[in-house]
């Protein structure tokens, strides 16, 4: 999940542990997180076992630190900055593995953290670029499914299309799912259900052909 929102928790959680080492690593997320969490101290954080939870658990810090770098909170713009190029090394990866860096491809971005991240995607989208010059980018603000229809359906280029595309954006708008990354939730007490949420879809890519239908 490099790139994506438990990486991302997984930095925050770091970053709080060693934000009492010295006043330049400071952060707000210390105690936005601690509080949340119900501790009073980085170390604290050991006792709630959080890796040892459901990945939401981690995966949900996203949000709080999305929330942090758009305030300003260095560390957490950092920490945002790190995971999209961890995306767009994973990218170069792709890319160089099936010998694709030459062609003309769409790389479609999806999932909460992009959606959430306007800091997030132009970085991913700056390292695309630098990459594959020739790929263009495509970032999908709605829900999934509405934003993969939407794509196709501004392909068409015409009358009828774009009447659909306004109602699927006002649909999309009116579901609330434009606030795509959970709040941090709370791992389970002891003896209650460990049943696994569902997992946050974030920083995922896709590529396809300008021509493709």
């Amino acid at each position: 999940d490099f790139g994506g929102a438990h990486h991302i928790g997984t930095m925050a959680l770091h970053a709080i542990v060693r934000s009492d080492w010295h006043p330049r690593h400071q952060t707000c997320l210390r105690d936005l997180i601690l509080e949340r969490f119900g501790v009073v101290s980085p170390s604290a954080l050991f006792n709630l076992n959080l890796f040892g939870q459901d990945r939401s658990v981690v995966a949900s810090i996203a949000r709080t630190v999305i929330d942090e770098a758009e305030a300003g909170d260095q560390i957490s713009r950092r920490i945002v900055s790190e995971a999209a190029h961890s995306l767009g090394e994973t990218f170069r990866d792709l890319v160089s593995t099936l010998d694709i860096v030459e062609d003309a491809y769409t790389v479609v971005g999806t999932g909460g953290v992009i959606r959430s991240s306007d800091q997030y995607w132009a970085e991913l989208a700056a390292c695309v670029g630098r990459i594959a010059p020739g790929f263009s980018t495509c970032r999908l603000v709605q829900p999934a499914v509405v934003s993969l229809a939407i794509y196709a359906l501004k392909a068409l280029s015409c009358q009828e299309s774009q009447a659909a595309v306004d109602a699927l954006v006002a649909a999309g708008n009116a579901s609330g799912d434009r606030q795509c990354l959970r709040r941090p939730a709370m791992p389970p007490a002891a003896g209650e259900s460990q049943l696994p949420e569902p997992h946050i879809a974030c920083g995922r890519i896709r590529c396809r052909t300008r021509h493709e239908a």
